[in-house]
């Protein structure tokens, strides 16, 4: 709860709301977060957390093991780990986090050895920017996602997000660098525009050529309009006369197909139950730790 109240969440309110307010509203929130998952497992294959791994992960149930509410992550070895932990290379195991002062650095062969101890073949994290958004470590093992672009004004660092389909795929998004906006090319019709201002004689002939040519134009469209009108009727019977019989043949469709259509919908709902609930939040898919 401390640390929000360092990095900015607290000032928030102190400067949307008068004190009173703001100290309620800061502790709400917080009384929250207390109990937001820490972690999430995506189909069984795929680990994600805010910052990584530590040495008291074993299995998915010690973070699930952990009480709520959690006030002060940090008096739990493992949820500090899961919000703060660092990947570091050329590192074997596990060594205190000196950079952050909370946590640990973990080597290469302590992921290698959780995604074969957990059965998993990916984990991803955020917690570091990327300069690219993103960044693999270990072999594809671990995936660093920032979202946050522009978090260095100096770097303009771009932000990233992941999705993963249901085959597992994954597709990286990122953002775009800001960019100058060209001036549109100009029409013709503008470049036209741009010819010297013609005298009133000649504006007014211009005039009178545009009159006579719009009223040729309106007769030929009214005569076109009054063929495709009769074009328009006939058709119309002979349509009313085919949908007559097309509604026939659709109502004796519709009372065949209503029941294998209604058996599917009932085997698709006992699908998402053992799934663990189907359509919905991840809550309700079992993905949160």
């Amino acid at each position: 709860m401390a640390i929000n109240k360092v990095y900015g969440f607290y000032q928030e309110f102190r400067d949307r709301f008068n004190e009173d307010d703001a100290n309620i509203l800061w502790k709400s929130f917080n009384d929250l977060f207390a109990y937001l998952p820490l972690a999430a497992i995506i189909h069984g294959r795929i680990l994600c957390m805010h910052g990584g791994i530590g040495p008291t992960l074993n299995s998915l149930d010690d973070i699930r093991n952990i009480k709520r509410p959690l006030e002060e992550p940090n008096v739990n070895q493992l949820a500090c780990d899961l919000l703060w932990a660092d990947p570091i290379i050329d590192l074997k195991g596990f060594v205190p986090n000196t950079v952050r002062g909370v946590s640990v650095y973990f080597g290469e062969d302590a992921v290698i050895s959780l995604c074969e101890k957990l059965k998993i073949d990916l984990i991803v994290r955020a917690h570091q920017m990327m300069l690219n958004g993103d960044g693999f470590y270990c072999k594809r093992k671990l995936l660093t996602i920032f979202s946050a672009p522009r978090y260095y004004p100096e770097k303009n660092n771009k932000g990233a997000v992941l999705r993963i389909d249901n085959e597992e795929q994954l597709r990286q998004l990122w953002s775009k660098k800001d960019e100058k906006k060209e001036d549109a090319p100009k029409s013709k019709k503008d470049e036209n525009n741009n010819d010297p201002p013609k005298s009133k004689k000649d504006e007014a002939a211009v005039g009178d050529d545009k009159k006579e040519k719009s009223k040729k134009e309106e007769s030929k469209a009214g005569e076109k309009k009054e063929g495709e009108e009769k074009k328009d009727e006939e058709k119309k019977e002979g349509d009313d006369k085919k949908e007559g019989d097309e509604k026939k043949d659709e109502k004796e469709g519709e009372s065949k197909a209503k029941k294998p259509e209604d058996e599917k919908k009932e085997d698709k709902k006992d699908e998402d139950k053992k799934e663990g609930g189907g359509e919905g939040s991840c809550f309700q898919k079992g993905w949160c730790l």
